[in-house]
């Protein structure tokens, strides 16, 4: 799993931080008998298996989509099933015929089948205003994966001159005082459209530690993104009322 989080907010005072991620869908979506991933069943499907079978040629990344015949085994007549259908009439392959997942337990895997992945949604800065008036960033992301590697951020700066720390994965942006927060500003918005996943808004919200527990709101949206906004001021992101299940506008 490749996962990029983006963190808005601090730990000084009462702000917004936003985590993208992505996360596994869990059963991923495949077209049966789309052996070579181009969104087309046709002869060179037959053709891309019999490589993998018999030639050493690439073999699918999902096994679920070269088990034509759905009979959770890859082999040989999974390449003639869908000649037959193609060619001499025969019925067609099982479900499932457009994007979908497998109907049938078995121990097959579709570790990716591109054609059926959605597009990531377009996120948005979820804090607005002007940087070094109405926000400021803390941390970056720490480039250098794991802790105990040293530190490096976006810009290339490491060690102590890096504006970040050991195994920081966000980027971290503050509001300037409580007085702006007393005021609501800045107003902290979704990254990008979803669902409300769950909700935390009971949370101490005026802490000048990185301590404890934070209100937060985690959404859902299409594609296998997560946001998770933390270190809010009550009812700070969407108003009171907001329950899981909410959709959200960007």
């Amino acid at each position: 799993m490749r996962t990029w989080r983006k963190t808005v907010g601090g730990c000084l005072f009462s702000v917004s931080t936003v985590t993208l991620a992505v996360i596994p869908l869990g059963a991923t979506d495949f077209i049966r008998g789309d052996v070579n991933a181009d969104a087309v069943v046709d002869l060179s499907d037959a053709v891309s298996l019999l490589g993998c079978l018999f030639v050493g040629t690439v073999c699918p990344t999902c096994q679920d989509a070269a088990d034509t015949n759905d009979d959770g085994s890859v082999d040989i007549s999974d390449a003639i099933f869908p000649i037959d259908w193609l060619f001499l009439g025969e019925p067609g392959l099982p479900p499932p015929d457009t994007c979908g997942t497998d109907p049938t337990p078995d121990g097959l895997d579709c570790a990716a089948f591109p054609p059926c992945v959605p597009p990531p949604p377009r996120f948005i800065w979820p804090v607005p205003g002007t940087g070094g008036i109405d926000w400021v960033i803390n941390n970056y992301v720490d480039l250098n994966s794991g802790t105990g590697n040293g530190t490096r951020d976006y810009t290339g700066r490491v060690g102590n001159q890096a504006k970040t720390y050991d195994g920081h994965n966000g980027v971290d942006i503050d509001t300037p005082s409580f007085r702006t927060m007393d005021r609501d500003e800045p107003k902290a918005v979704a990254a990008a459209a979803g669902r409300v996943a769950s909700i935390d808004d009971g949370e101490r919200d005026r802490n000048v530690s990185c301590s404890g527990r934070s209100n937060q709101v985690t959404i859902e949206h299409p594609g296998g993104f997560r946001t998770m906004y933390l270190h809010l001021k009550h009812s700070f992101l969407f108003g009171a009322g907001t329950s899981p299940g909410d959709s959200t506008p960007a």
